[in-house]
């Protein structure tokens, strides 16, 4: 493993003039500049990297897409996008170096309805460009989520460890679908 090229695949870029959004639960007290980023990569090897939008700032992408743009052979990205954004804007998002969504549920009182028409329209399109889903919830909601995915056999990522219900440990039923879900090859989770 010496040769592998080091890959870091959650990292935020933001600046604290971009626009916050309303559900937005702290204001950053400094930048986190693309410069920053390519030199913290680089102070450690790491060689790719692919970025997490900030949630921050809600569907606000374009400093996320300016870094993807300005270093095409290091950075990927995924997006935080409305679920009726149209194939169009998710294509041009594709071009200039996004690999997926990113479902950023975790501040949510209720997580929307991904069985919904509006969010299976979402996945079907998201599975045609052969994209991730990137999905950031606690863990006691993870199972109908994961459920309502994987029929659109897109690869899906759990974040943040899958938040597992603290006092449940392995009986939390969103780390049991997790568990399950990796089981079937098309779900990863990060650590």
């Amino acid at each position: 493993m010496s040769g592998a090229p080091r890959v870091d695949t959650h990292f935020h870029v933001y600046t604290r003039d971009m626009p916050l959004a309303a559900s937005a639960w702290h204001k950053p007290t400094e930048d986190a500049t693309i410069e920053r980023l390519i030199g913290t990569l680089d102070a450690h090897g790491v060689h790719y990297g692919v970025l997490a939008p900030a949630s921050l700032y809600g569907d606000y992408n374009e400093y996320t897409r300016e870094a993807v743009r300005r270093h095409p052979e290091r950075l990927r990205a995924s997006a935080i996008v409305r679920p009726d954004i149209d194939l169009p804007a998710l294509k041009s998002l594709r071009d200039d170096g996004f690999v997926g969504v990113r479902f950023q549920f975790r501040d949510r009182a209720e997580p929307p309805d991904l069985r919904s028409k509006l969010y299976q329209e979402l996945l079907a399109r998201v599975a045609d460009l052969g994209w991730i889903v990137h999905l950031h919830d606690h863990g006691a909601r993870l199972a109908p989520a994961i459920a309502a995915i994987e029929p659109f056999g897109v690869r899906l990522v759990v974040e943040h460890f899958g938040r597992p219900t603290k006092g449940l440990g392995v009986g939390c039923p969103g780390f049991r679908a997790t568990l399950a879900a990796l089981e079937r090859g098309r779900t990863w989770v990060k650590l």
